[in-house]
């Protein structure tokens, strides 16, 4: 991965993603048990449901290249990916990320060409400069047209100004996130990914 200095307010809080998997218990037992009732809050548990896509973003980097990053909130972007082994150093390696959810009230009806116009009249104009784009799937699909979106979203039409799009994709039937690298498509059809299970990943939890 590219070498980026990040320079963060002073005081900012950084989690793990043990950490962050805390968190979310943590809130589960204030929401007595019901873990949907955080992510349709979007307003109350904005910045844990942003970390939490991060953070299993996180372990499939730690799963696929070896490097362990930790999350640190903000507002423009969302998160900073900091580098842990230079965490107390001056020069601070990272990377910057900006999480959106596919969910419902984006109101998909197999109408791929309107999810990515959606996608971009709310992060189009966003200038970040080195900064991957995090799309979280959350809609209910049997089988989401990868080919499909990732042509659209390549389209020249769209003067992406993120590094990398990614689209993570929640696996229920094996507890896994596949992460596409969908933008930019050097090698299309071919697409870049890598994944986390939540069942059988534990040993790269940090």
């Amino acid at each position: 991965m590219k070498k980026e200095y990040i320079f963060l307010e002073e005081k900012q809080k950084c989690y793990s993603p043990k950490q962050i998997r805390n968190w979310l218990n943590d809130s589960i037992l204030l929401e007595k048990g019901d873990i949907q009732r955080i992510f349709k809050d979007k307003q109350k548990y904005k910045s844990l449901i942003e970390c939490w896509h991060a953070s299993l973003y996180a372990l499939a980097i730690k799963k696929r290249l070896g490097y362990e990053f930790l999350l640190c909130p903000s507002d423009s972007p969302d998160i900073h990916f900091l580098n842990k082994n230079g965490a107390n150093t001056d020069k601070q390696e990272g990377f910057q990320v900006e999480v959106r959810e596919l969910f419902k009230k984006d109101n998909f009806d197999d109408n791929y060409e309107k999810l990515v116009e959606e996608i971009w009249k709310s992060k189009g104009n966003k200038r970040y400069g080195k900064c991957h784009l995090l799309l979280a799937l959350r809609l209910t699909i049997k089988n989401f047209k990868l080919k499909k979106f990732v042509e659209l979203i390549n389209d020249k039409k769209y003067c992406w100004s993120f590094e990398r799009i990614i689209l993570s994709i929640f696996t229920e039937k094996e507890k896994e996130w596949t992460f596409f690298e969908v933008f930019p498509s050097l090698y299309f059809p071919k697409v870049g990914k890598m994944s986390f299970s939540l069942r059988n990943d534990n040993q790269y939890w940090y």
